[in-house]
């Protein structure tokens, strides 16, 4: 055997392997020591106030940690409210249209009207078949029937709960203990056998997959803040809630906010609404090229993967990982790049 034919499968075998730790890692690992991460993580970005608060009014690092994270946390329960209540009046709105069969006599009507339109797939008239499928829907997903399937589920739902409440306690009990104790954490990390592995990945995963959580987040609230304005200055129903579903559709890779507005506008303008459908194209052109200019200045190339292999990686995360998996994917992926650039180095 060859030195060359050696050295590839040297790197195969590496690449492997670190493939399986990465998963081994991500499924068993990281649900456990995810609290703590993230607390570690709010202890290191509300530090500064805290010594902020020691240095100006004496207020020692735990109190000051308390002051500051039950401030936050009063900030997101009034936003939550606030944001919540009017997403479910417009919830509410929606399933009763659902139900209403004036919708489907109007799309029957528009489908089969004066122009003679009718949606022919493979030579077939789906106009009967398209109707059926919003009535069932509008008959299926009733405001009743979420509350029964609530209260049906409610074992399940309370454990979810108390798992949610739990962990929670334990997220805010480490953030004021990982702000009290940074020092002495910071000592014990610097005596760990792979400090210096820790701090260059730690390095490498906040130069790259930071900047790119702060970029997609940054779009995705710009989008969805300019679909709720744009949509409820235009008259348009159920305005905050399309907004939201629009910023969520644009951070999928592939998708965009044009699967949403290009078909809207597209019927906006065949149903002889040119006004609602002009007000559709500007949204549409102005979350575009939101995200293309953030994109281009603000990221480039940084991410270090094509859009290929950042579908591929989103695909499999959340194949094995579920919702996380969008995150954790690309994360994976860049773990196993770093992996393999230091066992290339050596």
């Amino acid at each position: 055997m060859g030195q060359g034919t050696f050295e590839s499968w040297k790197k195969i075998l590496a690449i492997t392997g670190s493939a399986l730790a990465v998963y081994l890692i991500f499924r068993l690992v990281l649900p456990l020591l995810l609290p703590f991460l993230l607390a570690f993580l709010v202890a290191m970005l509300i530090r500064p106030s805290v010594r902020w608060l020691r240095r100006r009014l004496h207020v020692k690092e735990s109190i000051g940690a308390v002051l500051i994270l039950v401030s936050i946390g009063f900030f997101l329960i009034i936003l939550v409210n606030f944001g919540g209540t009017i997403l479910l009046k417009e919830l509410q709105g929606l399933l009763k249209e659902l139900q209403n069969q004036e919708i489907i006599e109007n799309l029957t009507k528009w489908l089969n009207g004066k122009g003679g339109k009718k949606l022919i797939l493979f030579g077939r008239d789906c106009t009967i078949w398209l109707a059926d499928i919003l009535r069932k829907f509008g008959e299926y997903f009733t405001w009743e029937r979420c509350i029964s399937y609530c209260m049906s589920h409610s074992p399940q739902l309370m454990r979810s709960c108390i798992s949610f409440f739990t962990s929670l306690f334990v997220f805010f009990m480490a953030s004021v203990l990982a702000v009290e104790e940074m020092e002495r954490l910071h000592q014990r990390l610097t005596m760990c056998i792979f400090y210096k592995e820790i701090v260059d990945f730690g390095l490498f995963l906040g130069k790259i997959c930071g900047k790119w959580l702060r970029v997609q987040g940054l779009i995705m609230l710009i989008t969805t803040v300019v679909s709720c304005l744009g949509l409820w200055i235009s008259g348009f129903s159920y305005a905050l809630l399309l907004g939201i579903v629009i910023g969520l559709v644009d951070i999928l890779p592939i998708f965009g906010t044009g699967t949403i507005y290009i078909p809207w506008l597209i019927w906006e303008f065949l149903n002889q609404n040119p006004g609602r459908g002009l007000a559709l194209l500007i949204l549409y052109v102005i979350c575009y090229v939101t995200r293309e200019f953030m994109e281009s200045k603000l990221m480039g190339k940084c991410m270090g993967i094509t859009a290929f292999e950042f579908l591929a990686a989103v695909y499999v995360g959340l194949k094995l990982f579920g919702a996380a998996g969008f995150i954790l994917g690309p994360v994976g992926v860049l773990v196993i790049m770093w992996a393999g650039g230091k066992k290339g180095d050596s």
